[in-house]
């Protein structure tokens, strides 16, 4: 039924409702999805927002999803073609998103049944994760500080230090070019043309902020 739709040349309240049904038929487990677009009267321009909750994406489930598009254009026949927005104009998108600490040990205690309880802290550059389970009949405990560092491919995650059941098996991890925890692969949102340009670990949230530059049709 989306893909029948008829929609205007440019972007108006029609395009809003539009991409809202598609976002929430795509992630039926997202919270509070908002789509608004506004015309700036100082400046004669549109700019949409785009915000929501509980997101989930390959990797983790993002607490809090931003996006603003200025001034787009968009493609009528190739966005419903694709059941996405397409742009052949853009004065800049941004996104940013932002994953807290209770977001994150939801995750994993729902996704690792081992797991029996995670505790996640956020400082400045560090990350901490405590987490307690099993592995068979062997109680487990793991201690460990990781810092996130942008490379061109992927967020690689950086062990500081790595204990278990108290030992300091840090050195271990060094032995390992990629450390034992596999890197997030979030370097690009290719749905808008977005490249990750930027991570920031402070006050008990990781924050990934992306950007597109202009597209302006010749």
């Amino acid at each position: 039924q989306n893909n029948k739709k008829n929609l205007p040349q440019d972007w108006s309240p029609e395009w809003d409702n539009w991409w809202r049904d598609i976002l929430v038929s795509q992630w039926p487990s997202a919270k509070n999805i908002i789509i608004n677009s506004k015309l700036d009267e100082t400046e004669k321009l549109l700019k949409i927002t785009i915000f929501a909750e509980k997101v989930p994406l390959e990797e983790l489930v993002v607490s809090e999803m931003k996006i603003s598009i200025e001034s787009p254009k968009p493609n009528t026949d190739l966005s419903i073609f694709y059941n996405w927005p397409i742009f052949d104009e853009h004065l800049g998108i941004s996104m940013q998103l932002v994953v807290d600490a209770e977001t994150i040990e939801g995750t994993v205690l729902e996704r690792f049944r081992d797991v029996e309880e995670i505790e996640v802290n956020s400082y400045q550059s560090l990350t901490t994760v405590q987490a307690y389970g099993k592995l068979g009949e062997r109680k487990l405990e793991v201690e460990t500080d990781v810092h996130l560092m942008l490379e061109e491919d992927f967020i690689r995650v950086v062990v500081h230090r790595f204990l278990l059941n108290g030992f300091d098996l840090t050195w271990l991890t060094k032995l390992f070019k990629n450390h034992p925890i596999p890197p997030l692969k979030f370097p690009k949102f290719p749905f808008l043309d977005l490249e990750l340009k930027n991570v920031n670990q402070q006050n008990g949230k990781i924050t990934l902020d992306y950007n597109a530059t202009q597209r302006i049709k010749k």
